[in-house]
C-alpha cells in the first residue's frame, strides 16, 4: 500500500444525514476466513462466499454508540484502529442474561446498522470482545437493563457492507430466534 492519498473531500452540505444506531447484528461464531472469502474494495464488502448466521439486537434509544479511534506510533511505525461500541438493552430477564453471559465469553464479529441505512462490520480480522453490566437505577424511572460494550483493534476502519448482504437468506443470514423481554 502506497503512503500517499489520491483525493480530497467536499463538504457535506445537504441536511439528509442523521446520527444514531438502529440495530446491532452479532455473527453466531467468529469466522476467521471471512475477509479472504469476501470481495472488499475501497472499504466496501460487495460480495462474499461466506455464509454466516447473525442475530439482531434492536437498539431503540439514544445511548447506543459506535466509534473508531486511530492509534499511531511513529516510533514503532504502526497505525491501528480501536473499535468501540456501547449499547443499552432495556429490561432485565433470565433469557437475556444467559445470552449476554455467552456473548461475554466469545470472540465475535459484529455488524452495526445506522439510521442512514449503512452497515459496517467491526472485528473483521481480530474480532471484538464484549463486556456486560447489569444495572437497575435507584429511581422508578431509571434504567433497568444492560449496558453492553465491545472493543476491538483492527488494521483498517470497519468495513462497509452492501445492504443486500444482510437479511433473511442473505450471506449474513438473519435468524428469527428472538428474546422478547415483554413476555
Amino acid at each position: 500500500m502506497a503512503c500517499e492519498i489520491t483525493s480530497g473531500r467536499l463538504d457535506f452540505s445537504c441536511k439528509t444525514n442523521v446520527g444514531g444506531l438502529k440495530n446491532l447484528y452479532v455473527l453466531k461464531s467468529f469466522d476467521k476466513t471471512l475477509k479472504a472469502d469476501s470481495t472488499i474494495s475501497a472499504g466496501l464488502m460487495s460480495a462474499t462466499t461466506a455464509s454466516n448466521d447473525v442475530y439482531k439486537f434492536e437498539l431503540l434509544a439514544d445511548g447506543n454508540t459506535f466509534s473508531e479511534e486511530n492509534e499511531v506510533s511513529r516510533e514503532n511505525g504502526t497505525s491501528l484502529f480501536a473499535q468501540n461500541g456501547a449499547f443499552v438493552l432495556k429490561r432485565q430477564d433470565s433469557a437475556t442474561q444467559d445470552l449476554l453471559e455467552q456473548l461475554s465469553k466469545m470472540r465475535a464479529q459484529v455488524i452495526i446498522e445506522d439510521y442512514n441505512g449503512e452497515f459496517r462490520l467491526a472485528g473483521l480480522e481480530n474480532g471484538v470482545d464484549f463486556t456486560i453490566a447489569t444495572t437497575s437505577g435507584g429511581a422508578m424511572a431509571d434504567l433497568n437493563g444492560y449496558n453492553i460494550a465491545f472493543t476491538g483493534k483492527e488494521q483498517s476502519l470497519a468495513t462497509y457492507i452492501a445492504p443486500a448482504l444482510v437479511g433473511t437468506g442473505a450471506a449474513f443470514d438473519l435468524q428469527s430466534t428472538d428474546i422478547d423481554p415483554n413476555s
